[in-house]
Parts: structure tokens; sequence; C-alpha cells
């Protein structure tokens, strides 16, 4: 799945996902449906159907930031929109600003077209993936396809930002034939610590009711959703715990401090991490029922 959402990422460049590196190791059966919307065209993804995986949904995540980009500058503030709103179906609360670059897309027949290549496909799986925003909006997809009927296999994200609360992400996976989510995150990349969860939520509320005793808190909730597969800073694989996100978070407290910003960014692009590293650690990767079918 990493080759596919790298592959998604040249959606909007010149010569587009044709003449991406990995669009033929993907080995889709025909050229993959492209949808562009939103302003400056700033949301994307493509739908495309191979032999080995069947249909798969892939969203483009958060352009470049680029002062001199319409559409780089529009995507990073609609990013930066955090607040938590009312999710489809009632399934908790999700990011508002990624649930409007969603709206914009499904305005285009995603599911639609999605139906129409299951059937197509003989009714092979359907999975789901992005990186960054599109991480995000794969998880909020996946809830709008289970409304509307299409059961959804799996979801694999890539250096994701949290897309919405607990509710929403048990409402993911409460279905009996709920998706199998996998997250994966590499080193130092800061984007899958935002927008904040939990516990900076719970401080926010109590700052604001010691001031304000009718206040509800901050619009930060944020969870993330998945099993994670992080890529530790000795390029392998290790799962959630504890002591992990004690490391992690102590790591990247060291980065800011020295200021260490371009390691940070290079930990999250996808062209530079994940799609090599997962490559090599797909061919080592134990098959088991707790571990993840590590695509390349």
């Amino acid at each position: 799945m990493a080759k596919v959402a790298l592959c998604t990422s040249a959606i909007g460049t010149p010569g587009g996902i044709s003449i991406s590196p990995v669009h033929g190791d993907i080995g889709f059966t025909r050229s993959p449906r492209v949808f562009q919307m939103g302003p400056a065209w700033s949301d994307a993804c493509l739908i495309g159907t191979n032999a080995l995986d069947g249909v798969i949904l892939s969203f483009r995540g958060t352009l470049p930031f680029d002062f001199g980009d319409l559409a780089s500058i529009i995507d990073w503030l609609n990013s930066a929109r955090a607040t938590l709103v009312h999710g489809p179906g009632g399934g908790g609360r999700v990011h508002a600003g990624f649930s409007q670059s969603l709206d914009h897309l499904w305005a285009c027949g995603i599911a639609e077209e999605v139906r129409a290549q299951v059937k197509t496909s003989g009714y092979r799986p359907l999975h789901i993936t992005g990186h960054s925003k599109g991480g995000a909006l794969a998880l909020l997809a996946t809830a709008r396809l289970i409304e509307e009927g299409l059961p959804v296999s799996s979801i694999t994200t890539f250096g994701a930002p949290r897309a919405g609360d607990q509710e929403f992400v048990n409402s993911l996976t409460s279905h009996h034939s709920g998706p199998a989510i996998w997250r994966f995150e590499h080193r130092d990349d800061l984007i899958p610590h935002l927008p904040p969860g939990p516990l900076p939520a719970r401080m926010i509320r109590e700052i604001a009711q010691s001031i304000d005793r009718g206040a509800t808190g901050g619009p930060f909730d944020h969870t993330s959703a998945g099993t994670l597969e992080f890529i530790n800073w000795d390029d392998e694989l290790e799962t959630d715990s504890i002591w992990l996100e004690i490391r992690r978070l102590g790591s990247l407290a060291q980065m800011l401090i020295h200021g260490r910003l371009n390691e940070m960014v290079e930990c999250h692009c996808l062209e530079s991490a994940y799609a090599a590293k997962i490559s090599r650690l797909a061919d080592r990767a134990v098959r088991g029922p707790s571990t993840p079918r590590v695509r390349q």
C-alpha cells in the first residue's frame, strides 16, 4: 500500500500518476480513476484495481508547503482546522478540515466509482490507504462507505494525523466485519502526534474550567486509529507500548529543543522514508494472526 500512496502523491504534477516511479510496480489492471476537487484542486484521490489486492482507494496527502502556491496554502490552512465536528452516521466527532476535504471529493461520485469497480472486479476486497492527510481521509471515507453498505477489508495509513475522537475510532471497528486498520509511523515524524490527543485535551479542559466553571473545554480530543507499526530508529518494525511512547516523545522533544526540524520533516516524507523501508521490511515480515501483511 505504501507504493499506492506514493503513486497517489503524483496527482496534479506534470505527467500525473503515470510517471510515478512506482506506478508500474502496482499492477493496475487498467488506468485508475483520478479525482481532484476542493479550492484550487487541493483534494485528490484515485481508485484502481490490481490482481494482488483487489480494489484500492487512495487519498493524496497534504501538499508540500509553498508560499507561492495557492493550493498549498489552502491545503495547510484547511488541515489546521482541527475543531471536532459530528461525523457520519453519528459515529463520534471528526476533524473539521479533513471532513470538508472529503465532502469535496465525495461530491465527485467516489462511492459510485468504488461500487462499480468492486462489482467489475468480481467483488474483490476493498482496501483504503493514504499518507499524511490522505491517511486521515482514508479513515473518514471508510466510515462513509460502511454507512452506504460498502464493506472495507483494510485501512493502511502512513504518517497520518488523527482524524477523530475515540467514539469515531470505536465506530470504525464496532461492526462485526469491520476493517483491519494498520497505521505506519516513522521515527521522529511529528504529524501522527497531531492534533493533540486525550491527555492534552483533558489538561485544556481542566484549565478552561478553572477559569470558567461553565466551560466545556477545548476542541481537541483526537485519538489515533488502528494497530501501530512503528518504524524505529533501527529501521525495524516495533509495536505499540508505553515504553515506546515515552521514547518517542523524548526523542521528539530533543529534536525540537535542538531545532532539527528538517530531520522531522524528512521522517514524514513518504518518498524518502516509508516506501523504501516498507519494501525491505515486506520480505522479512512475519505473517501471523496479529501481524499485518506488509504490502510493498
